[in-house]
């Protein structure tokens, strides 16, 4: 009799979140912040818009707001955009950016084209090949980063590590920062060693440290 009070229980406290069910089994509390409610569809708290669906109205509740949850409400939880449909969750990325600025690698967002992240003189293991000891690095911004996993990276056009860094250069050419860059099909987080990607520990800062296994571990 008591197991199946609580399974009532569980029952009996509902919301809808992008019209999909969810209860106390799957997260569902009396309260709850914006943040939990993203959370049951998997959009990041730094990159999801909620909002409370009543009728013709839809009020926007704060990743860090509090709400009482009533049973069966409808919540609707979408991804932060830009023009053109691109997500770059811009307050992330420069929030990255900085923890590597304040270490002293010089790194910006840029979003003349086709939105990348440049990694300015990145240590490489070239001294052993006579090769250059640094060299600028950019790694485009997924669709729908930070949920999307951070893949590929692109050297100069006519660098001497693309014969050397692992990777085919055969992922094509971007432009940025007034120069042509050749993509490398770098892929750490996806069978590279790297740990399974996770939007809650992963980012561009992080991402440098695989640019440097990448660029030491020359051929």
């Amino acid at each position: 009799m008591e197991t199946q009070a609580v399974e009532k229980d569980s029952q009996e406290l509902h919301i809808f979140v992008n019209r999909r069910k969810f209860d106390r089994r799957e997260g569902v509390t009396d309260k709850m912040t914006g943040a939990q409610i993203a959370e049951l569809v998997r959009v990041p708290a730094d990159n999801a818009v909620v909002r409370l669906e009543t009728g013709s109205s839809q009020r926007e509740i704060g990743v860090a707001e509090t709400v009482a949850i009533k049973n069966g409400e409808h919540f609707l939880v979408t991804r932060k955009t830009v023009e053109g449909g691109f997500t770059v969750n811009r307050e992330r990325i420069e929030r990255e950016l900085t923890r590597l600025r304040e270490g002293g690698q010089q790194a910006e967002l840029l979003l003349d084209g086709r939105p990348v992240v440049l990694y300015r003189a990145v240590l490489t293991g070239g001294a052993r090949l006579n090769l250059p000891l640094s060299t600028d690095v950019v790694v485009p911004v997924p669709d729908g980063y930070p949920a999307a996993m951070i893949d590929l990276a692109a050297l100069p056009v006519g660098s001497p590590f693309l014969t050397r860094a692992r990777g085919n250069p055969n992922q094509g050419i971007l432009t940025a920062d007034g120069r042509q860059w050749q993509l490398v099909s770098y892929h750490p987080h996806n069978g590279g060693g790297a740990p399974a990607w996770d939007p809650s520990k992963h980012g561009f800062d992080t991402y440098y440290g695989e640019l440097l296994t990448w660029l030491e571990r020359l051929n």
